[in-house]
């Protein structure tokens, strides 16, 4: 008979368990960590492909970055941030839509905006080098036409028997 109400314990705590599996509570923590996951999926997506579209972007500006963002870089930042951003309710795809305008007005100014920086830059330069010559024979001139002295390095006593011309 012990056996028969060992039997009966373990189909009683079975039950129980299921109860508690099946409290609203217990339904509605299985349904937020299921939302969560959702979430953290559709958030590995979106962290993709802004790394996807940033990096190349950025690494025309940065070179150095196509370096430091390999493809196992960007999927290991996927998979750490993803879960992150879930687990405090971010939802990277509603910030998109919301944004998408400004988003693609970025991504177009962004560029040509760093590509006008650097050609402002290179005429200034230009510019610039340009100057320094002429500043450099300027002063050798202004040198020259000075008269050597006596005492001067180069000075030479003219010759009384030689005329001046």
């Amino acid at each position: 008979m012990s056996a028969e109400l060992q039997a009966l314990a373990m189909q009683a705590s079975q039950i129980d368990g299921e109860q508690a599996a099946a409290s609203p509570e217990a339904i509605q923590a299985a349904q937020e960590e299921q939302a969560a996951m959702g979430l953290a999926e559709q958030n590995a997506g979106a962290v993709a492909m802004i790394l996807g579209t940033a990096v190349p972007i950025l690494s025309k500006l940065y070179p150095s970055l196509a370096d430091v963002y390999t493809e196992d870089a960007c999927q290991s930042i996927v998979a750490s941030v993803s879960p992150v951003l879930a687990k405090h309710g971010v939802d990277l795809s509603q910030w998109g839509g919301a944004y998408k305008e400004e988003i693609g007005a970025a991504m177009v100014c962004v560029p040509i905006a760093w590509a006008t920086v650097q050609a402002v830059k290179h005429d200034v330069e230009a510019r610039e080098a340009a100057k320094q010559p002429q500043a450099i024979g300027q002063q050798k001139t202004a040198a020259q036409q000075r008269a050597l002295v006596p005492g001067d390095y180069g000075y030479v006593e003219p010759d009384a028997n030689q005329s001046i011309q």
